[in-house]
């Protein structure tokens, strides 16, 4: 029987080139590997830097949402202010409703009221309780003040006119003035001037209302 025609040669050539081969493949299932878990890491750093990022925002938000601001003084005024408005427009709706249930003629009252000689009467001060006007006032004497009352009866927009109180006060006069030096000097009864007194008035008035 004939042999293969095979030569020593070839044998080991294709002994030294297997290992090579399993070296090489060896190498490439590395290079592979490698390939597979570059991506990993990359998108594994990617990851931890965005939550970095993330809780980092995170905290920005809840410390925004936890912060107080302190209070704008402007806003603080203009809500007092608002506040008082709104306090007001509750008392002259209330003074309204008080007002509509007298009925009271006020311009004809404060027309009457003001009829009289400013040289002989003035009148100092006017007030308004529940029901009744109070009238304070002074003249030059009492019959003024008698005058004064009665003209306010007879109008007849009052149902009741009541001289409170009347006192007699004196009015201050100025210092004479030092005569010249050689001038002749006038007697006391030539310089003397009977003191000076005023009137002081009180008046109390109930209005009559329409309903009545």
């Amino acid at each position: 029987m004939a042999l293969p025609n095979v030569t020593p040669t070839q044998e080991e050539n294709e002994d030294a080139a297997s290992p090579r081969q399993s070296r090489l493949s060896v190498w490439l299932i590395i290079l592979g590997l490698a390939l597979l878990f570059v991506p990993l890491f990359l998108t594994s750093t990617t990851i931890q830097e965005l939550t970095v990022t993330l809780d980092f925002e995170r905290t920005v938000v809840a410390a925004t949402l936890n912060y107080t601001p302190p209070p704008n003084p402007t806003v603080e005024v203009l809500s007092a202010t608002l506040l008082w408005v709104r306090q007001q427009g509750n008392t002259v709706e209330s003074l309204q409703g008080t007002l509509a249930a007298m009925h009271i003629n006020w311009p004809s009252v404060m027309a009457v009221l003001g009829a009289y000689d400013p040289a002989q009467l003035s009148i100092l001060a006017i007030t308004q309780n529940p029901d009744n006007i109070l009238v304070k006032g002074q003249a030059v004497d009492q019959r003024v003040v008698s005058a004064y009352a009665d003209m306010l009866r007879e109008s007849g927009l009052f149902q009741q006119v009541d001289v409170g109180s009347i006192t007699i006060e004196d009015v201050p006069t100025a210092t004479p003035a030092p005569t010249a030096e050689g001038a002749p000097e006038a007697t006391a009864e030539a310089t003397a001037e009977p003191p000076q007194t005023v009137t002081v008035f009180e008046i109390n008035l109930r209005p009559q209302t329409k309903a009545e």
